[in-house]
């Protein structure tokens, strides 16, 4: 999982924007973080496109109110800061992606064909928790390593009326899909 075959142009019917991430000004040999970039980016009817990489995150992308919106990998790995180090947006529930709120929630989100590399000690947040009314789709992500911050598991998201979700973990214990 996480490696599926993507490319932009798959996507440049179903959203208004498809933006490569790296031409945007992501680092995609994980040196710096990408958070900002992805801040910067993120819009109603906009597809974020990582190409083949690794893209470090130290801080939480929290989105609200969307509608189409995605992010999907091509042989992307997406690896989290050491949560000591993590600005998890001051509420210590450490996320790589918040996705929608109760009261701003999103519709149409697609996040898809991800590795997220939590095989460092302290790098298990959450990686995903969307709350979508309508259209969730979140497959192909496969998170390697352990769950290991106590942030409830890597995956949140409350039920909505239609939805896809595949997700791939060693510490599937804790996936959390009402």
């Amino acid at each position: 999982m996480g490696t599926a075959s993507s490319s932009q142009s798959d996507y440049s019917d179903q959203y208004g924007n498809v933006i490569d991430v790296t031409e945007a000004g992501a680092d995609n040999d994980g040196n710096e973080s990408i958070t900002p970039v992805l801040e910067d980016n993120a819009d109603d009817d906009t597809l974020l496109y990582f190409p083949e990489g690794e893209y470090y995150m130290d801080s939480q992308f929290r989105f609200t109110g969307f509608t189409n919106f995605g992010m999907v990998g091509q042989n992307a790995t997406l690896i989290p800061a050491n949560y000591n180090d993590f600005d998890g947006g001051g509420d210590n529930n450490y996320r790589l992606f918040r996705l929608g709120v109760v009261d701003q929630p999103g519709k149409d989100l697609r996040v898809e064909n991800f590795t997220v590399d939590q095989t460092e000690d302290n790098t298990g947040i959450r990686v995903i928790e969307a709350e979508v009314t309508d259209g969730l789709t979140i497959r192909d992500i496969e998170v390697k390593g352990t769950h290991d911050s106590g942030t409830w598991g890597p995956l949140r998201a409350p039920s909505c009326t239609t939805r896809t979700v595949a997700v791939s973990s060693n510490d599937s214990r804790h996936l959390t899909v009402p």
